[in-house]
This record gives C-alpha cells, sequence and structure tokens, in this order.
C-alpha cells in the first residue's frame, strides 16, 4: 500500500487493555532510524498507537537512542524517516532492548551473536534497511511539529499511568507491506513476568554485568529480577570482595552504582541489590530473603542523585517525569566486610551445614524416608 492506498485499518489491531488510550500496532516490533549522515542506523523498541488510517502517534523519548536520532533530523530541518517492522526475527527485539551503546547497529550485535548477519531489503519510500522476513512493515517520517495524543497505555511497570496521556509526535505513512495473511506480535504490557520484562530485563543484567567487569569491578553475576517488573537489578559480588578490593561495602557499593548509573544500562536500572553470591540469585524467593535479612534498615541504602531514567515508573514525581532525572539507589546487602572470613554467616541448611558424603547420602535415600522426590 503506497500513498493515498495506505490504510493501517485493515489490520485487526486489538486495544490491548480495556483502559488503553487507543489501539497500540507496535508494541514487539523494531523501529528502524538513521542518523543524518548515515553514520549509525538504530534499532529499538518503542510503543506507537494508531491515530487514523495513514498517522501514528509515537513515543520518543528525548535521552533514548531514538529519540537522539529524532533530535539530529530535527537540526537538519528534515521529519525523520522510519521503519517500523513487525513480526521481525526473534532475537531482534531482544537487542532492540538491550543497553547497546550509542553509535553500534543492533542487528550488527545480533548478526555477530548467530555468526551470520539479519536479512534486510530496501524500503519502498525509506532509504533504510527493512527486515526481510517481517510480517508487516511500516514506513513514513515522523514530523517535529505535529503532534496529537498518545496514551494512556498499561506500561511495564504494570499500571496503567493517566499521566502519560499528552501530545506526541505524528508518524506520517508513506507505505505498509506486509505477507500474505500477516502475524501481528502482540505485547500485552502489565504485571509480571511478560515480554516487556524478558526481553529487556535479560539483556540489561548481561550488559550489567558486561560493564561492570570491564571496570575491575569483582562481581560474578547480574540479574534483573523479573518479578519486579525491571525495577530491581541484582548484582552478586565475588565473596572475597572485601579481601580483593579493601573497601568497605558502603565505599564498594559507592564505586559500583557510580560505576553502572553512568552507562546507557543505568538508564533503565532504578534499584540495585548488591549481595554476595553465597545463592541462587534467579530465584526471587531467595532474592527476597537475601534483600530482608541482609540489608541493614538504617544505613543499608546508597543514594546517587540526578540520574538519567526513563519517565514510566509510577514512583516518580512529575519533575522526575518531565526531567528524565532522578535519584537511584543501591541497597547494600553485603556482609564480608562485617565479619572475619572464618565467622560470616551462612545459610543454615543442608549443603551449608554437613559434609558431602551425608548430604549425598540423604538424598539418595530421599523416597526411602517416605517423602516424594525433588528435582
Amino acid at each position: 500500500m503506497l500513498g493515498s492506498d495506505v490504510d493501517l485499518l485493515r489490520f485487526p489491531t486489538p486495544l490491548i487493555h480495556g483502559t488503553d488510550g487507543g489501539r497500540y500496532i507496535q508494541t514487539f516490533g523494531m523501529n528502524v532510524v538513521r542518523t543524518p549522515d548515515g553514520r549509525w542506523t538504530n534499532w529499538s523498541v518503542n510503543r506507537m498507537m494508531l491515530f487514523d488510517r495513514n498517522k501514528l502517534t509515537c513515543l520518543i523519548p528525548p535521552n533514548q537512542h531514538l529519540g537522539m536520532i529524532h533530535a539530529q533530523w530535527k537540526k537538519a530541518g528534515k521529519p525523520t524517516p522510519v521503519v517500523v517492522a513487525l513480526g521481525v526475527e526473534p532475537g531482534l527485539p531482544f537487542v532492540g532492548g538491550m543497553s547497546v551503546p550509542e553509535g553500534i547497529d543492533e542487528s550488527h550485535v545480533l548478526g555477530a551473536h548467530f555468526g551470520e548477519p539479519i536479512e534486510v531489503v530496501k524500503g519502498e519510500t525509506v532509504d533504510l534497511p527493512v527486515p526481510a522476513t517481517a510480517e508487516i512493515v511500516i514506513e513514513g517520517h515522523i514530523s517535529h511539529d505535529e503532534t496529537a495524543m498518545e496514551g494512556p497505555m498499561g506500561e511495564y511497570p504494570g499500571y496503567l499511568d493517566k499521566g502519560q496521556s499528552r501530545p506526541k509526535p505524528i508518524l506520517h505513512v508513506s507505505a505498509v507491506t506486509f505477507r500474505d495473511e500477516p502475524i501481528l506480535p502482540v505485547v500485552a504490557a502489565g504485571p509480571p513476568v511478560e515480554e516487556d520484562h524478558t526481553a529487556w530485563g535479560m539483556p540489561h543484567a548481561a550488559m550489567c554485568l558486561s560493564d561492570l567487569q570491564l571496570a575491575g569491578l569483582p562481581v560474578t553475576g547480574a540479574w534483573m529480577v523479573l518479578e519486579s517488573a525491571c525495577h530491581w537489578m541484582l548484582i552478586a559480588a565475588a565473596r572475597d570482595w572485601h579481601e580483593k578490593t579493601g573497601l568497605a561495602s558502603k565505599d564498594f557499593a559507592q564505586k559500583l552504582g557510580a560505576t553502572i548509573f553512568a552507562t546507557k544500562t543505568g538508564f533503565g536500572i532504578p534499584k540495585i541489590l548488591l549481595v554476595e553470591d553465597d545463592f541462587d540469585f534467579t530465584d526471587v524467593g531467595q532474592v527476597v530473603w537475601a534483600f530482608a535479612s541482609r540489608a541493614h534498615p538504617h544505613h543499608g541504602e546508597v543514594y546517587f542523585e540526578g540520574q538519567a531514567q526513563n519517565n514510566l515508573p509510577v514512583f516518580l514525581d512529575a519533575e522526575e517525569k518531565f526531567t528524565y532525572h532522578a535519584t537511584k539507589v543501591v541497597h547494600n546487602c553485603l556482609l564480608a566486610d562485617r565479619f572475619p572470613p572464618a565467622e560470616r554467616p551462612v545459610a543454615a541448611d543442608l549443603v551449608h551445614g554437613w559434609p558431602q558424603a551425608i548430604q549425598d547420602r540423604i538424598l539418595r535415600n530421599w523416597t526411602r524416608y517416605g517423602y516424594a522426590a525433588t528435582r
């Protein structure tokens, strides 16, 4: 469909939540934009709402890469060319939600991971790459001076925030291509756990671990607690972090927070739980136990004011939402600097309390004792 033949209303775009401000056709596709000088192509996942048959309204946060490139086109005095590809290769939304540094093409990251490039074709009306296997492709230009009401929409924090309903930029659609009987992927963003949390949380955890290890900090793991709706990033320090750094836990937490909150990864992390790596930190029950039992209620937090932050969490106040900046926190759950090595607390359980031979005998005879088989 080209020009005046474009009719987005032909697709059965759902009203995802009964309280949404409109029907969202873009919830799990890729928005592809390129800088005016052609040096950087960015692939991201940002929601877009149907306005009418040939227009969308777009959420474009100014301090995300889509917003940065949009600002470059405004400075050049031209509308922003864009491709909205829906139903793409399954790995693309994961790199689209990943905190890839500025200047890096997300499709190259995925191609490197799989050892082969993403197959693309050229757009019909814009000079941008289009994923060749996409189900539906919307092409057009995002205006810098035309707006229409967008939102609210039930979002990744798990709530509908009516304050999200504001004028947003209009995307004028110039072409739509699609496969026969196309499939439109939809994410019903809301209470955890859903695809917003997995496709954003897991890549962010990987990038967070990489960022911290590249900075020379003795951390062994990172995990976005999915049940927290991507509000908690758990960082696991090596058990001998105190011996390696010589720092008190508060100073270590300060150094770690200053490192991660200054990165692209840190933009999407409001709260860090800093623990030792002596438990399964992907188990939400153990995370809650560790947080509740190890963080001191009076001096267990280290705060970082004025940090870059997306504006969708409902805990933000009006000024923080407007400025995209807020105070962030590291919850210090570390114990190693508070006890001599031989006296550090350990879990009062089978693994930590008994020799390996006794553990093996107990587990080997578990069903003989009359208990159900365990994993």
